[in-house]
């Protein structure tokens, strides 16, 4: 085995950090940094992600989206942050945060209701809403319908995404 190039070594580094998250995580995860510089800029705070920051910045997005919700961006802004910024996780854990986040999912936070699954007489339902003449889209609906049904896919496995960044090739 030979010594590679300090050049080597930064681009493999490099392509194994770009890969060590999902492209659909990570697109997600630069949409949740994205909210962060925009309430920082709303708001004319510096974007150092300090407690104090972070913690208006809590407040903030509960009162826009679920606070359970909120994790994941508090989770999405340190994935992203953390490689420049390595006081981010400790800064996300603080008591300031953690407390704050805790006290919003008291008070805002809804309680959690769940839809009943589909069953056989739903699907027979949709056919007969279809009728005997069924345009394109209708017939394929209903076959990923049944198919999804019958083999408990979810729908991400039955559709292709718009984004091919997201495809999934198996």
């Amino acid at each position: 085995r030979e010594a590679w190039t300090d050049e080597c070594l930064f681009l493999q580094h490099s392509i194994a950090l770009g890969l060590a998250i999902e492209s659909s995580t990570s697109s997600t995860y630069n949409s949740h940094l994205n909210s962060f510089i925009n309430f920082c800029q709303l708001h004319h705070r510096l974007t150092d992600p300090t407690p104090d920051t972070l913690s208006y910045y809590v407040v903030w997005l509960s009162h826009h989206i679920e606070p359970h919700s909120v994790d994941t961006y508090l989770s999405g802004i340190t994935n992203k942050l953390k490689f420049m910024l390595p006081d981010v996780c400790a800064t996300q854990c603080s008591p300031l945060v953690t407390r704050t986040l805790q006290g919003h999912k008291r008070q805002l936070s809804k309680p959690i209701c769940q839809k009943m699954p589909i069953g056989e007489h739903d699907i027979t339902c949709i056919i007969e809403a279809v009728g005997l003449h069924p345009d394109y889209d209708n017939s394929l609906f209903i076959a990923m319908l049944i198919t999804g049904f019958k083999s408990l896919q979810r729908l991400g496995e039955l559709a292709w995404p718009d984004s091919r960044n997201l495809a999934v090739i198996h």
